[in-house]
């Protein structure tokens, strides 16, 4: 039984397989849109998408008896009783998905920051999770793009996977 951590190879595998079912059961999600869009507010919300993967994600891991001992949440706010919040985010800030020990910060596993192929605005999902890397000292962060397909969403999986060799890289620059 692992209880706190797997290897990145496992971690990789689980988030490729859960990936490739949310594409399969619920690309309607993904793909709807009205037939002229005028803005990415007439696309489906970010967190319904983000939830069915969560919820791939957590059967997958008790499926596999991996961390069996975190648990999989979204929008999660907390840090204990306190509002959770990192570098410009002072006011607080909750992470799209995360993987952790909830009431304390010992068992840190994972964050992912979601956007969609209609938003691609990236640059303060990284902000955030370079944040919680450094302050909430989680084992991986990602930022990643659902692309209109699976391929191109998974080709950005191990680039967008970070660990804390990224902040070490960083460090010698």
């Amino acid at each position: 039984m692992k209880d706190y951590s797997i290897t990145r190879q496992e971690l990789v595998t689980a988030l490729k397989r859960c990936f490739k079912e949310l594409y399969n059961n619920d690309y309607y999600l993904i793909s709807h849109k009205p037939a002229n869009p005028s803005s990415y507010d007439d696309h489906l919300c970010e967190r319904t998408i983000i939830f069915r993967f969560a919820y791939y994600l957590q059967k997958y891991l008790e499926d596999n008896d991996l961390l069996e001992k975190l648990v999989v949440d979204c929008d999660y706010n907390r840090d204990g009783y306190n509002i959770k919040s990192v570098g410009n985010f002072v006011n607080g800030t909750y992470p799209d998905l995360i993987i952790h020990q909830r009431g304390n910060n010992e068992h840190n596993f994972l964050i992912i920051e979601f956007k969609t192929y209609w938003n691609r605005n990236v640059q303060k999902d990284i902000d955030k999770i370079k944040g919680f890397l450094v302050e909430y000292n989680y084992d991986y962060v990602m930022s990643i793009i659902l692309e209109k397909t699976v391929q191109d969403t998974l080709s950005q999986l191990e680039d967008n996977l970070w660990d804390q060799s990224i902040i070490k890289k960083h460090e010698q620059l």
